[in-house]
């Protein structure tokens, strides 16, 4: 009934992490009103850690909008872990939902971590095995397949501003390992831009997605939810074509 591992598709993978990303993008874009209040009304709580606000909101929308959860226990360093199945009309499978939440106020890229992608990093003479199995076994029955989606809240204010606000929330779908030739299978032909680490240090390797790169290899992987007050209450088109 479920999918095996060796009759996954590109194109499958492709299809669920795109039904994926909708189910975010729509969580978050049912609970965007709410997503401002909290970020203007509780940031004085959160002046030196702005991040575990974006964090809480994510685990409120969706767990509020809920899914066809699993009892598995899955392990790694991302806000947001759910076991649990796609059924779509021509398949079912299990899947390993990871999300993760960026609060920053710079919009064009997002800083990762290898622990948070099932990609292999291959960027300016470097190889850099991402610590995220593309798939995850736990026997040879039992398997899930592993999709990243990364939140990204834009903000204003701070410093010398007594609030912050809220201006647009970015969703974005992070391909799965599997799909390494199409999004990433040479130096030169990549989605990557310089992480933010100082190797001389010792901090870890850390490595940037550009936004525009990977728009220009699939425009639907990034999704936009304007937030300021004269586009919040406007709908919000799925942006599919370049």
């Amino acid at each position: 009934m479920l999918l095996r591992p060796d009759e996954l598709t590109p194109q499958i993978i492709e299809a669920v992490e795109k039904a994926t990303l909708r189910f975010v993008v729509q969580a978050l874009y049912d609970f965007r009103r709410e997503a401002v209040e909290i970020f203007h009304e509780a940031q004085h709580l959160y002046r030196d850690r702005i991040a575990d606000l974006g964090e809480d909101i994510t685990r409120e929308a969706l767990d509020r909008i809920g899914t066809a959860q699993l009892p598995r226990r899955l392990l790694g360093r991302m806000d947001y872990k759910k076991a649990r199945y796609i059924f779509h009309p021509d398949y079912a499978l299990r899947q390993a939902l990871f999300v993760d939440t960026k609060t920053e106020q710079e919009r064009g890229s997002l800083t990762l971590q290898l622990s948070q992608t099932s990609l292999e990093v291959r960027f300016q003479g470097e190889r850099h095995h991402g610590a995220l199995p593309p798939i995850i076994q736990f026997d040879p029955t039992e398997w899930y397949l592993t999709t990243t989606i990364f939140v990204k809240y834009v903000y204003a204010g701070g410093r010398s501003d007594d609030r912050f606000t809220l201006e647009e929330i970015i969703v974005v779908a992070l391909p799965n390992g599997l799909l390494q030739d199409i999004y990433n299978p040479s130096d030169e032909d990549h989605i990557w831009r310089k992480g933010r680490h100082a190797p001389t240090r010792g901090e870890a390797f850390r490595i940037r997605v550009s936004l525009q790169r990977l728009r220009q290899k699939a425009p639907w992987r990034v999704q936009a939810i304007p937030l300021t007050s004269d586009k919040i209450n406007q709908p919000v088109s799925w942006h599919e074509g370049r």
